[in-house]
């Protein structure tokens, strides 16, 4: 795997592909904090919220590191390359340079569904900030912060998901138990690359609509150690059945969106 590269705004990338970063880690004296939207806001409207939520913290656009999309179904191939044209278009916007090979945001893509949104949408993002020395008991450093990107049962770097799905059609427990401990595989692949581990994480995402409640404890819980967020959501591309991200970060807040 790449090694780990400096954005220039505070955090580390590890470089995956032009889509995204498999994961971005905090820099010595910075931060990650996650903001979670009240509701999903319409792709170019949640940019636009982004800048100034960042504009507000008197931080650049380029602080933002992860973002978590929200889509309204899952794309063909041929149509996740048209979607990650606009969203490279839109993070130019912030002033973050992207090409076809490499990305500095983190970022996972669901399908809710339940009330899907009409067109792509944020979810979350995730930050950089410079760390504060709070007083008097207030917040707590956290020390070595990061996001893993969402990954599903095939690897990154193909433009033809469909001929490298793992166990590709086959809904079996056998099936779906070899697509989740790909996936879990991948994730303690690029824990390990950031020098991190299932110990660090503080919080784990699974997404999908399959029956894997009795999976999830064996295959995932066991191994992460952790309690899990499971969403009824599909991955964003045909045929993928489940995803996972996982992160560490300081402060989450809710913030409700003032835009229309």
């Amino acid at each position: 795997m790449a090694r780990l590269r400096d954005s220039g705004h505070g955090y580390d990338f590890l470089p995956a592909s032009g889509r995204h970063a498999a994961a971005v880690l905090a820099r010595p004296g910075h931060q990650i904090q996650r903001v979670e939207l009240a509701a999903p806001v319409v792709h170019e409207l949640a940019f636009e919220l982004i800048a100034q939520h960042l504009r507000d913290l008197g931080l650049p656009g380029g602080a933002l590191c992860a973002l978590e999309l929200r889509s309204p179904a899952q794309f063909s191939d041929p149509d996740f390359a048209d979607h990650h044209r606009r969203y490279r278009s839109a993070l130019a916007q912030l002033g973050i340079e992207v090409d076809d090979r490499t990305n500095p945001i983190a970022r996972s893509n669901a399908v809710p569904t339940v009330d899907p949104p009409v067109d792509v949408s944020v979810h979350a993002f995730s930050h950089v900030v410079p760390v504060v020395e709070y007083e008097g008991g207030g917040l707590a450093r956290l020390e070595r912060t990061f996001v893993v990107s969402g990954s599903g049962e095939v690897p990154e770097d193909t433009d033809r998901y469909a001929d490298h799905i793992v166990a590709r059609g086959d809904l079996s427990p056998e099936g779906l138990t070899r697509k989740i401990r790909w996936v879990v595989a991948e994730m303690k692949r690029r824990l390990h690359a950031i020098k991190s581990s299932w110990a660090d994480v503080t919080r784990t995402q699974v997404y999908c609509t399959r029956d894997v409640g009795s999976l999830l404890p064996v295959e995932v819980q066991d191994v992460t150690g952790r309690d899990i967020d499971w969403f009824a959501c599909q991955p964003p591309v045909v045929e993928l059945e489940f995803e996972m991200d996982c992160r560490r970060t300081g402060v989450e807040v809710i913030l409700e969106p003032a835009v229309s």
